[in-house]
């Protein structure tokens, strides 16, 4: 129902460190899809206070707080999702429907094609059953934020109490989430807060004031040497992709990393200065196969993604060439 942001492994580290905090409040700064929060409520008693900037998170914020939404359609869009408005109640309904156009926002507000244009109609024509099934979810949650602050994080954590707890898993760049929920924001009118929009110097000037704090945790994809000593989690979700350093003042640490699964594939490579035959054949690789393959001639600093279908392409039964397709709207794997 939520876009996902902290993968599981890093909740895993997060959940260990903040059991040990003795708190009664913590605070979220750059709250997101709301994961630290869903994964926090289960594992503390102490009340949790939110913060973010973007309309999807100020929203969702606004209804696990139980907060009217505040949000209407512009009088004067007339885009193809004007429909909406009929769904739009100020609570589990509005909601819903920004969620659903938060899983559109790639199609809406991209230059159109064929597959966009299909995935626009596909959602238009099962509207109704989305919005009924995400509502129905949303309504069986009780809100469970004590407070929402829409507003710059950097300075937000002035404010905060020194005996409370505070944990920030900023975007790793700049208008980031600002530019995924450009859709939305140019569709509603929801009174969204000023702020300036975070960089990697705020960003480490938010850590230097964190790290004065008893119960502090950060999240980022660096690894920052000013606060080595505070590095007590590394995690990474899939074979050489981006790793998430996590630091906190704690005497556990973990390290959570992904174990490839790989199969030799017994075919012949075409060997240096062989003739090409003219027997083609292309064949499907199981993921294991494709996955050693990658590993053995991609070049290691291209981030692999997860494929759908993977294929090889042999001449007179010697392999000359291996490609993937992934079911995602944006992407296309081609290894050589």
């Amino acid at each position: 129902m939520f876009h996902g942001s902290l993968p599981a492994t890093a909740q895993q580290i997060l959940c260990q460190i903040v059991k040990q905090w003795n708190v009664d409040d913590i605070y979220v700064g750059c709250s997101g899809n709301f994961t630290i929060e869903r994964c926090l409520k289960h594992i503390t008693p102490a009340r949790l206070h939110s913060n973010d900037v973007t309309v999807y998170s100020c929203l969702i914020g606004r209804y696990f707080t139980g907060e009217k939404l505040n949000a209407t359609l512009k009088p004067e869009y007339n885009g193809v999702m004007k429909f909406v408005e009929k769904y739009l109640d100020d609570g589990a309904g509005t909601m819903a429907v920004i969620l659903i156009l938060s899983k559109m926002g790639i199609y809406l507000g991209s230059k159109p094609n064929p597959y966009y244009e299909r995935m626009i109609k596909a959602y238009t024509n099962q509207f109704e059953a989305l919005w009924n099934r995400t509502k129905s979810k949303l309504e069986k949650i009780e809100p469970f934020i004590a407070s929402m602050f829409e507003g710059d994080v950097c300075e937000w954590v002035d404010n905060i109490p020194d005996e409370a707890g505070f944990i920030c898993y900023p975007p790793f760049f700049a208008g980031d989430y600002e530019k995924m929920f450009r859709v939305i924001d140019d569709m509603f009118d929801w009174n969204p807060p000023s702020f300036e929009n975070i960089n990697k110097d705020r960003i480490n000037k938010l850590f230097e004031k964190l790290a004065r704090r008893k119960y502090f945790m950060f999240g980022t994809n660096d690894y920052l040497v000013d606060f080595k000593e505070y590095l007590v989690g590394m995690c990474q979700t899939t074979n050489r992709g981006v790793p998430l350093y996590i630091y906190a003042k704690s005497d556990k640490s973990m390290i959570v990393s992904p174990r490839q699964k790989t199969e030799s594939l017994l075919i012949p490579r075409l060997g240096e200065n062989e003739e090409i035959g003219n027997a083609i054949k292309i064949f499907e690789l199981k993921q294991e196969e494709f996955q050693a393959l990658r590993s053995h001639y991609m070049n290691i600093h291209i981030n692999p993604g997860q494929a759908t279908a993977a294929f090889g392409v042999t001449v007179d039964n010697k392999l000359i060439g291996v490609y993937a397709f992934s079911a995602a709207p944006t992407y296309y794997y081609r290894y050589e």
